[in-house]
């Protein structure tokens, strides 16, 4: 029957004997830093992947066909010119032109403004785009119906005029030009890698620093945060908890606190901790669920084994 170390004054049941090891459950102060630390180190291990990750991947073919894709559609529709292999914005251009007077500047941004929502190759909105484009403007006070066309009225300044479109402009086009299904696909395209990256740095630092090393610390399955503040996993018997036990309660945290937490609003990750602060035992969901226990090994040892604690006690 499994025994909770911490129950009968910290007598531990091993194959039946009783053996008095004098575990104690670490103190809670201890447990959240051990931890902290571990997760600062799982953060810096993680954006060091990602940040390797994303330039390997911004230098793939991949990355380059989505990416020009992108750039294609925005320079067809007339908001983005190419000049030296960098795309630069319209209003960005106009804003930087001190030479252009603001007439100038408004009938420059009025006339692509008005070619891209007329759209005549059909690639940006299925044939209503000027219609969208009248319902926007007919809300302004600044502008009225001319020949099928809104020209701005009598007594409005160029640059009055050429301000609401260069807010429109820099506010709103960029989500019309984003719902071109080629930029949508590339997009997509880009963003699932980039998901993917980041999902995979910070699972393979969380491997490394709650699985890995705690192999290597082989007596007491210490983590690098643990092994500072001294904290060991043991289980029921109060020998150190074996690689199978070990692997089966990170198993259990990984999925359970770390993949199913992303999906569930923290919801596991927060009964874990409770149970810690709160159960008896002192054991997260994974440490209950696997039979592991942590105690405090200040100047104590850790037995990796019952033969181990035998041939100790018997010499």
């Amino acid at each position: 029957m499994e025994t909770n170390p911490y129950l009968k004054d910290n007598e531990v049941v091993n194959n039946d004997k009783e053996v008095i090891l004098e575990y104690e459950k670490p103190q809670l102060y201890k447990r959240v830093f051990s931890n902290i630390i571990d997760m600062i180190l799982v953060f810096i291990v993680s954006v060091s992947l990602i940040s390797l990750s994303l330039s390997i991947y911004n230098k793939s073919e991949s990355y380059t066909n989505s990416n020009k894709i992108m750039n294609d559609v925005k320079i067809q529709s007339g908001f983005y010119k190419e000049i030296d292999d960098t795309l630069i914005f319209l209003t960005d251009e106009l804003e930087s032109a001190t030479e252009k007077t603001y007439e100038e500047k408004y009938n420059t941004i009025k006339n692509i403004t008005y070619t891209f929502f007329l759209d005549e190759s059909g690639t940006f909105f299925e044939g209503n785009g000027i219609q969208i484009w009248h319902e926007i403007i007919s809300k302004s006070d600044l502008f009225e119906l001319v020949d099928g066309k809104y020209e701005k009225r009598d007594g409005v300044s160029d640059l009055r005029a050429y301000e609401f479109y260069k807010k429109f402009v820099d506010e709103n086009i960029l989500g019309y030009i984003s719902k071109n299904i080629d930029y949508i696909d590339a997009a997509r395209a880009i963003i699932i890698v980039q998901i993917v990256i980041f999902l995979a740095s910070f699972f393979l630092s969380i491997i490394i620093f709650y699985l890995v090393i705690p192999l290597i610390f082989y007596r007491g399955k210490k983590s690098l945060g643990r092994l500072i503040f001294k904290i060991a996993f043991v289980d029921f018997q109060g020998i150190s908890a074996s690689s199978a036990r070990f692997l089966g309660k990170f198993a259990l945290f990984f999925f359970i606190e770390v993949v199913l937490s992303i999906f569930t609003f923290g919801i596991p990750l927060f009964i874990s901790i409770s149970m810690v602060g709160f159960s008896k035992s002192g054991q997260c969901l994974s440490e209950y669920l696997s039979g592991v226990y942590a105690i405090s090994s200040d100047n104590k040892k850790i037995y990796k084994n019952v033969e181990e604690y035998d041939e100790t006690h018997i010499n």
